[in-house]
C-alpha cells in the first residue's frame, strides 16, 4: 500500500529534487507510471533504459519466484 501511495500517482515525481526523484525512481511502479504520462500526455517516447530495469527486475523476481515455487512444491496442498 505504501509502494502505492509513493508511486507518483498523486503527484508529480519531477517536482521534487534529484536526491528524492533518484529513491521514487526504484519504485518499478513510478517508472512505469512516468513512461504513460509522458506517452499520453506529453506524446513523447518513454525513457528505454527505464523500462529496460522495470523488465530485468521483473524478470529476476519471476525467475526467483519460480525457484522457491519449485523448491516448496512438495509442502503445499494441489488441487486438482
Amino acid at each position: 500500500m505504501f509502494l502505492f501511495f509513493v508511486s507518483g500517482i498523486f503527484f508529480d515525481i519531477d517536482k521534487f529534487s534529484p536526491e528524492v526523484r533518484q529513491i521514487f525512481m526504484l519504485n518499478p511502479m513510478a517508472i512505469l507510471i512516468k513512461a504513460f504520462r509522458r506517452v499520453l500526455l506529453d506524446n513523447d517516447f518513454p525513457d528505454v533504459g527505464q523500462l529496460l530495469y522495470v523488465f530485468l527486475l521483473s524478470l529476476i523476481l519471476f525467475i526467483a519466484a519460480l525457484c522457491i515455487l519449485k523448491r516448496f512444491d512438495r509442502f503445499y496442498s494441489k488441487i486438482v
